[in-house]
């Protein structure tokens, strides 16, 4: 983007997990799968070719709704 710009976010999130136990001889297991939307914007800031830094924000729609925040720079050599 030539001076930086907005741009859009969105996309599809898969969480899985598994956990065994094993507590006085007893074992347990378990594991859950979870599907969720990401819905976002963020900004990029085009200071010169090689350094540019970002920050957005994205709401995920699962079934633990959280709110991500990123901020980072990209550096090219």
């Amino acid at each position: 983007v030539e001076g930086g710009g907005l741009y859009a976010l969105g996309g599809l999130t898969i969480d899985t997990y598994t956990a065994e136990v094993n507590l006085f001889g007893v074992e347990r297991s378990s594991s859950d799968t979870s599907v969720g939307l990401n819905l976002g914007a963020g900004y990029v800031l085009d200071l010169d070719r090689q350094f540019i830094p970002f920050g957005d924000v994205r709401y995920i729609i699962s079934e633990v709704d959280q709110v991500f925040i990123r901020v980072g720079a990209k550096y090219s050599f």
